[in-house]
């Protein structure tokens, strides 16, 4: 199974959310240039998907698998880049639904 072209996944969740081009380089903290190669691309580095995907808040990993990350109440939790994160994934309206989350550290 071919997996999905992620650089017309991130333009789909773009236009679904009328998020401009101008403001998703901001959120990703990338020139608009690069946005463009982004969108021509069918993969992308694991670091840079990671941050997409928190900036669209849509679990583009997911995508890449033939299997769903997780069942409605799953949630995993790891380290990037030193930061603590969760990704939860719920049932809304009916649809399993995955979110990105940071979670502080416990002490």
């Amino acid at each position: 199974m071919k997996p999905p072209h992620l650089g017309q996944l991130i333009a789909a969740r773009l236009r679904e959310l009328g998020m401009s081009q101008a403001e998703f380089s901001r959120r990703i903290h990338t020139s608009r240039q690069n946005v463009n190669l982004i969108l021509k691309k069918e993969t992308l580095d694991s670091g840079l998907l990671f941050r997409i995907s928190r900036a669209l808040q849509m679990n583009f990993f997911q995508s890449m698998s033939e299997a769903p990350f997780g069942g409605p109440g799953t949630e995993f939790i790891f380290q990037f880049k030193g930061q603590r994160l969760r990704i939860v994934t719920y049932q809304a309206e009916g649809l399993p639904e995955t979110k990105l989350y940071p979670k502080p550290d416990e002490e």
